[in-house]
């Protein structure tokens, strides 16, 4: 695809959600959710390309294009801003989208139990595991104390 093609057929590459205002990329998904597309061999984030193509301006490597609506599809230029990592990440944790990290430290917890963005298992799940445990290990001494008996 060409840049030509990009812009003229653009309008046809979305789906605007009437609710939230986004303007969900339906062509190419990153498996991140980011809207991609091929222009000239080379693969370009389109929330990207189109903050470049409405503000004429290309971020410089230190600068992010955000989206306020937290919809990594998302193209509309209206929820598109210019940030950095750290402002970036600051949102993500104002706003709730991170399991753990950050968040926990912030509220004064720490990376241990379902804070953690790696957890598997909830604080409910972690005392049912050890009844079944602990019920294991006693049938275990029951079939051995019968077998030694018999």
């Amino acid at each position: 695809m060409t840049e030509e093609t990009f812009l003229k057929g653009l309008n046809t590459l979305y789906i605007e959600d009437p609710e939230t205002g986004c303007w969900n990329w339906k062509k190419g998904i990153h498996h991140t959710g980011y809207g991609v597309v091929d222009i000239n061999s080379k693969q370009y984030r389109v929330h990207k390309l189109m903050y470049i193509l409405i503000n004429n301006y290309n971020p410089t490597k230190e600068e992010l294009v955000c989206h306020s609506c937290d919809n990594p599809p998302c193209v509309n230029p209206k929820h598109l801003l210019l940030g950095t990592s750290q402002s970036n990440m600051t949102d993500m944790v104002i706003k709730g989208r991170w399991k753990g990290g950050w968040k926990s430290t912030l509220n004064g917890g720490s990376f241990k139990g379902s804070t953690n963005n790696k957890a598997k298992l909830s604080e409910e799940q972690i005392p049912l595991i050890s009844q079944y445990k602990q019920k294991i290990k006693t049938d275990i001494l029951i079939a051995n104390e019968f077998k030694e008996s018999a």
